[in-house]
Parts: structure tokens; C-alpha cells; sequence
């Protein structure tokens, strides 16, 4: 898969988010944005839709859970995931009372696309959270969320195989810094 790197700004969404193992908490996210979305708009005018996975959670979530369970001990597996839509498409008379809205942090991120089902999306992005991001003198930014923007229908369940770019937030990694 080849990977470029790409700087994004700061994205102000509105967003639905779950909690749990991966699949599962993408499915409920995207599920509830979908409905939101319907209800108010039919058929959606959006351009793209954001999914976020926060690192940062995780391995809070990681740590709490390894220390509870004890030395050796599997840690359940549960991820912090967000369904959004960039607030930009919307007009300023739309009704945001039941939506989240919040602000993407931009930054350098590691571009990859991707085509295939929800599965093998959920598998790739679990997997980018423990790898490395290609790149020497670049590592993962645990304070930035990795994202994967939808291109297309966002709803899993249509029998198309899903188009998205994977975003990988990086940064100048601690051995390259002292390299310099």
C-alpha cells in the first residue's frame, strides 16, 4: 500500500461516538450518523464522513484495564470511535441540538486509500495502531486520532466494497529528533 503525507486542517463535525470492540463501536457510530442524517435530510448531501479512532483512549483504557485484570491477563478490547460529518456542509439555519459538535485536530498525516469491506477496514485500523508508519524519521502522534475518511456511501451494510483514505497522524520521531 503506498503512503504520502498529507497536512489537514482543523475540521470542525459533528459527530455520534461508541465505545467497545471495533467493529462494534464503528457499526453503532455510523448507524446512529446515518439515522441523524435521514431524519433530517433524506439523502445525504455530504460530501465525505470521518471516521476517528483515538489512540489516546485506548491506551489509557489499555492501561487501567491491564493494571485491574492483573500481570499476563487479556485486556478487553475497546476503542473510543467517532462517526462525523464536517459542519461545513451544513447551512447555518440546520438544527445541531442532537448532534456532538467538536473540532478534528490537523497536523501531518500519513495518507493511505483503501478498498474493501467494514471488516477488513476495522482489522487495517487496529493494526495501524500498533505499527510503524512506513516512514524513518516519522512515528504515530498518540495525541492525535487516526482517521479514516469515507468516500462515497458511508453505511457498511450496502454489498459495495467501502472507498476510504486511512489517516495516520505523525510525528518527527524521538531518534530522528535526536539525530538532528
Amino acid at each position: 500500500m503506498s503512503s504520502s503525507l498529507i497536512y489537514l486542517r482543523n475540521l470542525r463535525v459533528g459527530l455520534f461516538e461508541a465505545h467497545g470492540p471495533l467493529e462494534d463501536a464503528t457499526q453503532t457510530a455510523w448507524t446512529a450518523m446515518n439515522r441523524w442524517l435521514a431524519d433530517r435530510y433524506g439523502a445525504s448531501k455530504f460530501k465525505a464522513g470521518y471516521g476517528v479512532l483515538w489512540l489516546e483512549a485506548k491506551a489509557a483504557f489499555d492501561k487501567g484495564a491491564a493494571a485491574t485484570a492483573g500481570v499476563g491477563s487479556a485486556v478487553t478490547e475497546s476503542w473510543r470511535y467517532q462517526a462525523c460529518v464536517e459542519l461545513s456542509d451544513f447551512g447555518a439555519s440546520d438544527d445541531l441540538a442532537d448532534i456532538t459538535v467538536t473540532m478534528l485536530p490537523g497536523g501531518v498525516y500519513v495518507r493511505r486509500r483503501f478498498v474493501g469491506d467494514a471488516t477488513e477496514l476495522a482489522r487495517q485500523l487496529a493494526s495501524a495502531c500498533e505499527s510503524k508508519v512506513g516512514l524513518a524519521h516519522l512515528a504515530l502522534d498518540p495525541t492525535r486520532p487516526i482517521m479514516t475518511v469515507m468516500v462515497g456511501d458511508r453505511r457498511p451494510d450496502v454489498g459495495e466494497p467501502l472507498r476510504a483514505v486511512l489517516l495516520l497522524p505523525v510525528a518527527m520521531a524521538v531518534n530522528a529528533q535526536a539525530a538532528a
